[in-house]
């Protein structure tokens, strides 16, 4: 089972890698200790801590028809890693 749908890139979650905490968007029925074998697993780094958030879903009207449309709610990971480690696809380094 592929528990680590995509990253989750935001303005907040890419100022927090630098802090070594990298944010991903998950399966809803995945635990902490499979989201943390997952990451050691994938991206071959040390996890030291795995923070989770369910986000509900969220109803939005359309401003040209006015029918209202339902956005999926999903499960985030905000996972920490070992100090001087990091992922490479969350490169945030300027060039």
């Amino acid at each position: 089972m592929l528990l680590l749908n995509k990253p989750h890139i935001s303005e907040k979650s890419m100022g927090a890698t630098a802090y070594q905490v990298y944010t991903f968007k998950v399966e809803g029925k995945a635990s902490k200790q499979a989201i943390k074998t997952a990451v050691e697993k994938t991206f071959g780094v040390k996890v030291v801590a795995v923070r989770t958030n369910r986000l509900k879903t969220q109803t939005v009207r359309s401003n040209r028809t006015g029918r209202y449309a339902h956005l999926r709610g999903y499960k985030k990971a905000m996972v920490t890693l070992a100090p001087k480690q990091s992922i490479s696809y969350f490169n945030t380094e300027k060039k």
